[in-house]
């Protein structure tokens, strides 16, 4: 995960690229440089629609940390994929793919409801209003 770190930020919750879950509810965390000026997301799997997964999974930032909660609506496997922009690296003008994950739910069925529509599942961290 250098690339992760590269770019601003540091799994604190799972080191490893491959997770599994029984219920298909899963929360990553990583510490967050400031100077990541924002995060985006991206859940893939073989049978389901990209759009509606894009519900069952949110970017949220809490005490410093971004934090990626997942709700699987059924077994199987998931990529979850992240993308960042950060003042530290000399990137382009697209966000670039700095982490992945596998993600094996194991239940058959979840029963999972998606979280709440809400902006696009990206966070931005330039300009906020205190």
């Amino acid at each position: 995960m250098k690339n992760t770190f590269q770019a601003g930020l540091k799994a604190t919750s799972h080191g490893e690229a491959v997770i599994e879950t029984a219920d298909g509810v899963v929360d990553i965390r990583f510490t967050l440089d400031p100077r990541v000026s924002s995060v985006l997301k991206s859940v893939l799997h073989n049978e389901l629609d990209a759009w509606l997964l894009s519900h069952h999974a949110l970017l949220r930032e809490e005490n410093g940390q971004l934090v990626v909660s997942m709700r699987l609506p059924q077994k199987g496997e998931y990529a979850l994929k992240l993308f960042a922009d950060s003042t530290a690296q000399q990137f382009e003008s697209e966000l670039q793919n700095v982490c992945n994950y596998l993600i094996r739910c194991v239940n058959t069925n979840t029963g999972i409801q998606p979280f709440p529509k809400l902006h696009e599942g990206k966070v931005h961290y330039i300009g906020l209003v205190e």
